[in-house]
């Protein structure tokens, strides 16, 4: 079996995939650790009582990487257990230069879990019935927000007072969707990672819903990209519901063109943007509207795909329209990808190379003719042989075959050696 080690050195060399490093942060600015990743896991893994708001009072460092501190409680967070006076907390800081992640006189929602008995935290809090009483913050200290909105919270609360059977019902993908429309930043990127959990969401969207769903999609302020947020849960919840609602936001928009990735929400939802936004988006000089035509454009337009690739200025454009390409017609795609591999950027190069490759065998004689210089589309190009040689190392036995043949008879001496060290890496790594 190859190992991504190999293969990354492997593209490394022949496709120069390197990009110039910025200087890393200095530890000592970092800010504080931002918390809430995982927060609805952990928040239905401890159960209700075990999330509540509170104002931290004091925080103790008890060694290198341990602290408590004690949390004067406002509310407990889908519960209607009584609140606490006061309750002991404690996490870790593993990162000894960044600044504690709570300071006394911070407002938090904060998941707690059982400290444990693990050997540090015995050392850290020697008697027993204090560290008995005593709550760990859960998920290794990230359950946390700070300054919790008031109407997040009580969102939060409808949300988790739910039985847990309710939660995914269309109820329950109302408060969710609610969340991810008005609650600040970091709730709001846990509601939406939430969502993507839903099974059959498309069928628990209600038309006020799907429009509330818009409403998040459009925020400006969730710092992340957004086809890692919000993608799996679009692809959840295709349906009229939600393609009603964004047909409807596009229209309100006009005669202005909507956010970009309102488009693309709705080339996701739709199975594929209709032929006249396509239209109407690959002409634009803002190239995020091409980058949503070269990702999501339907079956009907892999003409447009194809000269989105072979001519677009933006190298992110042509990527995804490569991309888009390959995942709407397959082998038949293999002539542009091929012509792909003299691309003038390395990382369309790189797309160009893993696309060839993920046709396996039927791609090996058109790398061939790349990698010897005989490939028409890539007349002329230094790195398209360098690209091919790569595309090879990841098409599977017929492809290593033809690095063997390349490592041992190709006319340069370059590309002879190229070949020789992706074929050594493969062997080390094949197991």
């Amino acid at each position: 079996m190859r190992t991504g080690r190999a293969l990354g050195l492997i593209l490394a060399l022949a496709l120069s995939l390197a990009r110039p490093a910025g200087a890393a942060p200095d530890a000592a600015e970092a800010p504080r650790a931002r918390g809430g990743e995982g927060l609805f896991e952990a928040m239905e893994a401890t159960g209700t009582a075990a999330t509540v708001v509170g104002r931290v009072a004091s925080v103790e460092r008890l060694d290198t990487h341990g602290y408590r501190a004690s949390l004067e409680v406002e509310s407990r967070v889908g519960s209607s257990a009584g609140r606490a006076a006061a309750l002991p907390i404690a996490w870790e800081e593993l990162a000894t230069r960044r600044a504690v992640r709570f300071q006394a006189g911070d407002r938090i929602l904060v998941v707690l879990e059982p400290l444990g008995s693990a050997s540090l935290w015995r050392q850290r809090i020697p008697d027993a019935d204090e560290r008995a009483r005593t709550a760990a913050v859960a998920a290794q200290g990230d359950a946390f927000l700070r300054d919790p909105g008031l109407a997040s919270v009580d969102r939060l609360h409808h949300w988790l007072s739910l039985p847990p059977e309710l939660r995914d019902a269309p109820t329950g993908v109302g408060h969710l969707v609610a969340l991810a429309a008005d609650a600040q930043p970091g709730l709001a990127r846990e509601a939406a990672r939430r969502l993507a959990r839903v099974d059959g969401l498309d069928e628990r969207l209600a038309p006020a819903t799907a429009a509330q769903l818009v409403g998040a999609l459009a925020r400006r302020d969730l710092g992340t990209d957004f086809e890692t947020l919000w993608t799996p849960t679009l692809e959840r919840a295709r349906g009229d519901a939600l393609v009603a609602a964004l047909d409807r936001a596009l229209a309100a928009a006009a005669p202005n063109l909507a956010q970009p990735q309102l488009f693309e929400a709705l080339g996701i939802a739709a199975d594929g943007l209709p032929p006249e936004r396509v239209a109407l988006l690959r002409e634009q000089p803002d190239s995020r509207y091409r980058e949503v035509v070269a990702r999501t454009a339907g079956t009907g337009s892999a003409d447009v795909l194809d000269a989105l690739l072979r001519s677009d200025p933006d190298p992110g454009v042509r990527a995804g329209a490569l991309q888009r390409l390959v995942a709407l017609r397959g082998a038949e795609a293999l002539p542009s990808v091929l012509a792909a591999l003299a691309d003038p950027d390395p990382g369309v190069r790189a797309a160009a190379a893993r696309g060839a490759a993920s046709f396996g065998a039927p791609a090996v004689p058109g790398l061939r003719s790349v990698a010897y210089g005989e490939y028409a589309a890539c007349a002329g190009s230094l790195e398209a042989p360098r690209s091919a040689i790569a595309s090879l190392s990841l098409a599977g036995p017929s492809g290593r075959r033809t690095l063997a043949e390349i490592a041992s008879g190709h006319p340069d001496d370059a590309l002879r050696k190229l070949a020789s060290i992706a074929l050594g890496s493969l062997e080390t790594h094949v197991h």
